[in-house]
């Protein structure tokens, strides 16, 4: 449902290519996913000026890895900068409370790659 809010509040296409749409996760986990998830959004939204998002989930034995691209040409102005890097921070922030890692990238031409690894134990 975030995804259908974000295309409307936006007016940017999304995509969903994961391979989990429900994960069963401690419940500091799935909030600090959720809501570096919005705040991702939220960047490719009002900073990246982007008009398409894919996102991808998955989980393996070891970690939950969620990606979330967009084809948006990034903050124009000092300000917009601060603005994003203060997002930015507090993404990191969540992610390390919930002992995981992020990881940002430009991609030339094409936008940015935002990817979140969070380690898990194995389900039962």
């Amino acid at each position: 449902w975030q995804l259908e809010e974000s295309e409307k509040k936006f007016r940017f296409k999304t995509a969903y290519k994961g391979t989990e749409k429900y994960l069963r996760l401690p419940e500091a986990v799935n909030t600090g996913l959720f809501r570096i998830f919005q705040e991702a959004l939220l960047m490719a939204g009002q900073y990246s000026r982007a008009d398409y998002v894919t996102v991808n989930l998955s989980r393996d034995k070891r970690e939950v890895v969620l990606q979330v691209e967009d084809n948006g040409p990034g903050p124009e102005s000092a300000e917009l900068k601060s603005a994003s890097n203060i997002r930015l921070l507090e993404m990191k922030e969540r992610c390390y409370m919930i002992q995981g890692t992020l990881d940002i990238k430009r991609l030339p031409g094409k936008g940015s790659l935002l990817t979140i690894r969070v380690p898990v134990e194995e389900e039962e």
